[in-house]
């Protein structure tokens, strides 16, 4: 099967929901203001918040990221973060990726066609063609969880399928790795964390320091 057809596809996808006009050229698509940089604060271990609006033209709509908005930025899970870390290039595609994901039904963007405009933005940013493509089957294999985002799913099926058995290879025996030095750490956490709790002598009358319970969480 030819994945080299690239974005022309997720450019249809992402076209099917929108009345026809004449098709820019890539160097008018793209995210407004240029650039990657994004303005966001953190609000907790993994949300992030939008300050400034931004807005993202693609092939045939005009989508406007408001200032507000909540992200994790990109989903990738800890045995995976080596190789596509949660920030970096394609930021902006990953802000609005869950914007469009959260906001589908309003914006009248369907799963499918959301995962196609990310896969677009990813290649207007200049995410490279391998790590792009890698990218989209997260986010196709992501669609899987529920029924209304599972609408269509076997359209890309067999592409996803595809690049699934040519990198599992590759990246299972690392992913595996990690996630057993990662249960190892947190097994000598919890050794230091059990020594300290009942092993050190406190001195009268003064306050015990916080200890912070170890954890392992591998989602991100």
């Amino acid at each position: 099967m030819m994945i080299g057809a690239d974005d022309t596809r997720a450019n249809a996808r992402e076209d099917s929901y929108s009345a026809a006009r004449p098709h820019p050229r890539d160097s008018e698509m793209g995210f407004y203001p240029r650039g990657i940089s994004v303005d966001v604060r953190s609000l907790d271990s993994k949300l992030w918040q939008v300050l400034a609006p931004f807005e993202y033209r693609a092939a045939r709509r005009t989508f406007v990221i408001e200032a507000g908005v909540t992200t994790d930025f990109a989903s990738i899970p800890r045995p995976f973060v080596w190789l596509i870390p949660t920030y970096g290039l394609y930021t902006r595609a990953a802000i609005l990726h869950d914007v469009l994901c959260d906001q589908g039904l309003e914006r009248n963007v369907s799963r499918r066609d959301a995962d196609g405009i990310f896969l677009q933005a990813l290649r207007i940013l200049g995410v490279p063609f391998l790590q792009r493509w890698l990218m989209w089957t997260g986010v196709r294999l992501g669609a899987l969880k529920t029924a209304h985002t599972r609408k269509d799913w076997s359209k890309d099926a067999s592409r996803v399928l595809t690049i699934v058995l040519a990198v599992t290879p590759l990246l299972l025996a690392p992913a595996v790795l990690i996630v057993v030095v990662l249960y190892i750490w947190k097994a000598l956490e919890r050794i230091a964390w059990w020594g300290l709790r009942f092993g050190r002598p406190g001195k009268a009358g003064a306050p015990r320091k916080q200890l912070n319970h170890p954890h392992v969480d591998l989602t991100a």
